[in-house]
């Protein structure tokens, strides 16, 4: 019994390889027929070969298992289902690729025609580019001729509907006008075609320039108002403060000299602004005709007198004096000194001098030693307690 059903076990199996042969037969037909470019195809025939790897393990546990037999049996019936689809499918898609190349087809005579018609529409554009090159070289032949012979351009020389002749006659006397007008014009001379431009240009111009006069006319009206009030204001100030340091100048000079008259004065008949100034100074006990007739000393302290009147009326931080005490003699330096030691507190005072009573009153000293023979060395006293701003310094020469 065994060995009859083991017969029939390997009389099964040949019939399962015969038509598993039949079936590679089939699918290796199917394979040959499709193109190998087409990705699906090669996904299908992937399939198939997974397939066949798939029968093939059925066939090896069928070998191994002679008890599973019917369920492999099966699976060859499930595979030849699916080989049979997987051939009804590459049919569907050899169909569709038979209509893609028949509408390509199709494409590429469309292209042909629409190619063809362009060439045609090529040389159209050509003929019309050489006819407009044509018309353009008569008319501007025209233009030139006309601009010769009649200096007039082409678009003045237009004719509109009834004007123009209507016979031959009409056209002999219309010839017969412009070469009378011709004759006129050459009678004329050359006719300089830039007047206009130019004119227009001039009349550009002269008007700016007009602009600009009247710019300048008004900046000078205003210009002249505020220098005139400037002026006002400026000569108002200066009388004020002339008369101040007129006063002021007078106060000093009698400190200065224990007596005696001085002023300042504006010469007559001249702006303040402009005019210049007149000093008078009369000691006590002369009258001098004019300050170079005085002695340097009364030079000096008239000077120092003006000068310390325009400080009292417009102070200065600093004040420096270069041997200003020179030529003072001892009682003209007491009162010098006083009247230093009355500024102080407004302004401080610089002064060289070499005069020891003048040094004796500054508050600082600074000046140069020669300790030994070629050797200068700078050096400073300081004469105020260390509380005591100075304000009246000496540098001693």
């Amino acid at each position: 019994m065994a060995e009859a059903e083991e017969a029939r076990l390997n009389d099964l199996l040949t019939e399962r390889r015969v038509e598993r042969s039949a079936q590679q037969q089939r699918k290796d037909l199917c394979i040959s027929q499709l193109s190998p470019a087409e990705i699906r195809r090669k996904e299908l025939a992937d399939l198939v070969l997974k397939r066949r790897e798939e029968i093939t393990a059925d066939t090896v546990r069928m070998e191994g298992a002679r008890t599973e037999a019917q369920s492999s049996a099966e699976a060859q019936l499930a595979a030849g289902q699916k080989a049979r689809d997987i051939e009804a499918s590459t049919s569907g898609l050899k169909d569709g690729r038979d209509r893609e190349a028949t509408l390509l087809t199709q494409k590429e005579e469309e292209v042909v025609t629409w190619r063809q018609a362009a060439e045609k529409a090529k040389d159209l554009l050509a003929s019309l580019a050489l006819k407009k090159s044509q018309f353009d070289h008569q008319r501007q032949n025209l233009a030139d001729r006309l601009q010769r012979e009649y200096a007039t351009g082409l678009m003045d020389a237009k004719i509109e509907g009834e004007d123009m002749p209507q016979s031959e006659e009409d056209w002999a006397k219309l010839q017969e006008e412009a070469k009378g007008l011709r004759e006129k014009m050459e009678d004329m001379g050359p006719v300089n075609t830039e007047a206009i431009s130019e004119y227009e240009e001039l009349e550009g111009r002269l008007k700016f320039l007009e602009t600009e006069e009247k710019d300048l006319t008004t900046a000078k009206a205003q210009l002249e108002e505020a220098i005139k009030k400037i002026n006002q204001t400026t000569r108002l100030l200066f009388e004020e403060t002339f008369d101040k340091v007129r006063v002021s100048f007078g106060t000093l000079f009698a400190e200065l000299f224990g007596g005696g008259r001085a002023t300042v004065k504006m010469s007559e008949g001249e702006d303040s602004l402009e005019g210049g100034i007149d000093i008078e100074a009369q000691p006590p006990g002369k009258q001098p005709k004019n300050i170079s007739q005085l002695s340097g000393g009364e030079k000096a302290m008239t000077a120092l007198a003006l000068l310390l009147a325009i400080y009292s009326v417009k102070p200065s931080p600093f004040c420096v004096l270069d041997e200003m005490d020179a030529p003072l003699d001892e009682s003209n330096t007491v009162r010098f000194v006083q009247i230093i030691e009355r500024f102080v507190e407004k302004s401080q005072f610089l002064v060289i001098t070499h005069n020891k009573r003048t040094m004796s009153a500054a508050d600082l000293l600074y000046g140069v030693t020669a300790a030994e023979p070629g050797v200068s060395r700078m050096m400073s006293v300081k004469l105020t307690r260390e509380d005591e701003t100075p304000l009246f310094a000496q540098a001693a020469a």
